[in-house]
């Protein structure tokens, strides 16, 4: 069974408010197309490489992430970078990031 990643957020929406989240705080699609399919999620607290390298291994194509990647403000997305390489990965391998911290 696959969902349309758009319909997924709007759930995702009612279940934590974006509206409750702190003002400080990032949430919500942090990357992916809300016209894609989604058939797998991976639950984590932290978006790290390993994290990604497991979605991709076990065919996840969506992340749900409590710790958002991109927090603090980046400068650059190269790949010699940490969350550089990470975006990179999710990028090419068209697996969505959400994250949903002090809304959830």
């Amino acid at each position: 069974m696959s969902y349309q990643l758009d319909s997924l957020l709007k759930e995702f929406e009612k279940l934590w408010p974006i509206t409750n989240v702190e003002d400080w705080d990032v949430v919500g699609l942090v990357a992916g197309n809300r016209e894609q399919q989604i058939t797998k999620i991976l639950l984590t607290v932290d978006v790290t490489s390993a994290v990604v390298d497991y979605a991709i291994e076990c065919g996840a194509n969506l992340i749900l992430a409590h710790h958002p990647l991109l927090l603090k403000p980046v400068n650059s997305m190269a790949e010699d970078t940490s969350k550089g390489s990470v975006f990179s990965k999710l990028a090419r391998a068209n697996v969505a990031l959400y994250t949903a911290h002090t809304n959830s």
